[in-house]
């Protein structure tokens, strides 16, 4: 049977967190072409200037350019590369909200049918290996992210500018790195 272990993982990390749950989302690795959807989402408490843009986005590529480095350092190609949908939500999202039904609503907003019709949309429409989403919400909070589950097929995570250098812990749960 073919292995689903990284080849070049040093023995040290064969048993690393990082790996533990791999392949338990849709995003089965991190290689290959991935095209970050990033939605940066205005609610009614707060909203995403463009120098705010500007902040997240240099942010996100230098993640992306260490994610990367450290996928060739074990000669993996990876291309993190992202795209931007600027949405407005009339309500104040709070961090004990349903996470599922303030991001369907979203979705409906920029343009898809539902969270998973924009999830097939999304994998039918670039090619690409792998495309997560991301919802960015201008404000303080903590990131997380959700897996694909029986009612909702899209890879997903939320981030705050309160912290933006956690989008690539989050990306890693994405595609199956525990804490």
């Amino acid at each position: 049977p073919e292995t689903t272990e990284p080849d070049n993982i040093p023995d040290e990390f064969q048993n690393h967190v990082f790996l533990e749950m791999k392949d338990s989302g849709r995003c089965d690795e991190l290689v290959g072409t991935v095209i970050v959807t990033v939605i940066l989402v205005d609610d009614s408490e707060a909203k995403w200037s463009s120098s705010d843009k500007n902040t997240l986005s240099s942010s996100l590529e230098d993640q992306a350019k260490v994610l990367e480095s450290s996928a060739a350092k074990y000669g993996k190609k990876l291309d993190i590369s992202f795209s931007y949908i600027s949405v407005s939500y009339s309500a104040k999202i709070m961090s004990g909200d349903d996470p599922e039904s303030w991001q369907n609503t979203i979705a409906v907003s920029a343009g898809f049918s539902s969270l998973n019709k924009m999830q097939t949309e999304l994998d039918n429409s670039n090619g690409a290996d792998a495309n997560p989403v991301a919802f960015a919400l201008n404000k303080g909070g903590r990131a997380y992210a959700s897996w694909a589950t029986s009612t909702s097929r899209t890879e997903r995570m939320t981030i705050f500018s309160s912290d933006l250098t956690s989008f690539s812990h989050e990306l890693c749960h994405l595609f199956g790195a525990q804490d």
